[in-house]
């Protein structure tokens, strides 16, 4: 036998109804028409050779497909040629992950007109759309085309008129084909899905929707003012918005794409992670409230860069930090960078001041350190009876000067009590019972009571010698615990002016009262009374 030139064969007599196969190389074959010769030797005398062939072969079934894709749609057009006939034949296109809706699926014959697939014909199941096509000819070649939805259109139908390709930015125009009074589109499935989406140029009018984020992902873009026929362009803002519980919505927007913000709404009980996409490289940022005229949080971006805030109603702005913005709000430093303590109030004066008010830990132990220097006075002989009992001019001070005299009977022996001490103190640094900060506290407050213990010890005490150790470590330790209190004295400077005139003023009236109320001219009387004992 041989197959467009190639040829395999069998060697001997067949005997009546034997067969026998010959197995060609499918590489033989070729597209169009094939050509099989069959020959046989003939015996010298006698009939000659009949054999019967049965010949087959299984042709490749020819398929091709295209696929366009946007940001808001794919398009599949598959071709197939069927090498038999077939019942209920099906095709499966493959669809993108993020394909929510499938519309025009259609269907055409061997190059005829394409014919729309009605709905109860074709299933989407994931990725996966499926058609049924029924049954098909031998030889025939079925197109199937359909397009993919990454957008869900909720009560109303939209047209893409210009779609956008690139994976950088939105920008598709759309036609409005159908709009209901709760015409929206939901967008979280794109791939800008995050990012808070809004209408530009739109034909009926300045109104640019609100975006509602939902803290499973959702995003649906609301255009109450849109009408069929009329034509927007739907952009993205360079801000994702995560909430962690419930909803929060974006109203509008604030400032430019280098410091973008957002006008949002909510209940207030949810915490919102915001993030700017766009934002620079190893620069810091805060981000501030427009509205309360605070700082809700601040870090150091690595593009991007994410603060935190909840989702109260407020205006938000990414800015670049240039240290002139101050205060602080219910952020929680997610950036990573400086945060700034918070306040009382969200503005007016003393709001940097407020912020440097010390928790009730700090408080104790500050007390404790004001006793401890109560009792270093007094062992020094600077105060003695007379001049502590004319300085205790407020129930205060009382206090004060009786829990120093309490710390000065412990401290009758200096060497028990200062191993005592470094012993609990040793304890109760390395336990990790106290946060940090508290930790350091004592550490500081450690080295005055210290300095007292051993220079009595040795009776070198000198006042001024313990106070300089003590106001270098204070300030070296003020730097180190709150670095921001020159700048927040700094930015509260006219405030600090203005109480310190006040006081002044104070100090002067009371002296001119004071030498008001001493007459010009004393008489002094000077009585000599002597007993007598003659009397």
């Amino acid at each position: 036998m041989e197959v467009n030139g190639e040829t395999v064969g069998h060697s001997g007599i067949l005997a009546d109804g034997e067969e026998v196969a010959l197995d060609a190389n499918a590489t033989w074959l070729q597209e169009g028409t094939n050509r099989v010769n069959v020959s046989t030797d003939s015996p010298a005398s006698g009939p000659v050779s009949l054999v019967g062939l049965d010949y087959s072969h299984g042709a490749e079934t020819t398929t091709s497909a295209t696929v366009q894709e946007t940001t808001w749609s794919q398009t599949t057009n598959v071709s197939n040629t069927w090498p038999s006939a077939r019942s209920n034949a099906t095709a499966t296109l493959p669809m993108n992950d993020r394909v929510v809706d499938v519309r025009n699926v259609e269907i055409r014959e061997n190059g005829t007109t394409w014919e729309p697939v009605a709905e109860s014909d074709y299933t989407l199941n994931g990725t996966d759309l499926t058609i049924e096509l029924g049954d098909v000819a031998e030889g025939s070649t079925t197109e199937v085309r359909a397009t993919g939805s990454k957008v869900r259109v909720e009560d109303g139908a939209i047209t893409v008129l210009e779609p956008t390709t690139s994976s950088d930015t939105l920008d598709t125009r759309v036609r409005v084909d159908d709009a209901g009074p709760d015409f929206a589109l939901s967008v979280d499935e794109t791939i800008f899905g995050d990012r808070v989406h809004y209408a530009e140029n739109a034909t009926w009018g300045e109104t640019t929707g609100e975006a509602t984020i939902t803290a499973d992902g959702g995003q649906t873009l609301t255009l109450p003012d849109a009408t069929a026929g009329a034509e927007t362009s739907v952009q993205t803002w360079p801000i994702a918005v995560a909430p962690t519980a419930g909803e929060v919505t974006v109203t509008g927007r604030d400032g430019d794409r280098s410091e973008p913000g957002i006008a949002v709404t909510g209940d207030g009980n949810s915490e919102v992670e915001y993030t700017f996409v766009d934002a620079a490289d190893n620069t810091p940022y805060v981000l501030y409230s427009k509205t309360k005229e605070i700082v809700r949080d601040s870090g150091m971006a690595s593009s991007p860069i994410t603060l935190v805030d909840d989702n109260s109603e407020e205006t938000l702005v990414f800015q670049l930090d240039d240290g002139v913005a101050s205060g602080s709000g219910s952020g929680s430093n997610a950036g990573g960078g400086p945060g700034l303590m918070p306040s009382g109030s969200a503005g007016g004066g003393f709001t940097a001041l407020q912020a440097l008010i010390p928790d009730a830990s700090m408080l104790l132990l500050g007390l404790g350190g004001l006793a401890a220097g109560l009792v270093a006075v007094r062992r020094s002989g600077l105060v003695d009876e007379g001049t502590r009992g004319a300085a205790a001019v407020d129930t205060g001070q009382d206090v004060a000067t009786t829990a120093g005299r309490l710390v000065e009977r412990v401290l009758e022996n200096e060497i028990v009590l200062g191993v005592v001490l470094l012993a609990g103190g040793g304890w109760l640094l390395t336990s990790g019972i106290l946060p940090e900060q508290t930790t350091l506290i004592v550490s500081l407050s450690a080295v005055p009571v210290a300095m007292f213990l051993v220079l009595q010890q040795f009776d070198r005490f000198d006042f001024r010698i313990w106070a300089g150790s003590t106001a270098l470590v204070g300030v070296l330790g003020l730097q180190t615990l709150a670095p921001e209190l020159g700048e927040a004295i700094a930015e509260e400077a006219g405030v600090i002016i203005v109480v310190g005139a006040l006081l002044l003023g104070w100090r002067a009236v009371s002296a001119w009262r004071a030498e008001a109320n001493t007459p010009d001219n004393v008489t002094r009387l000077e009585i000599n009374a002597e007993e007598d004992d003659d009397a």
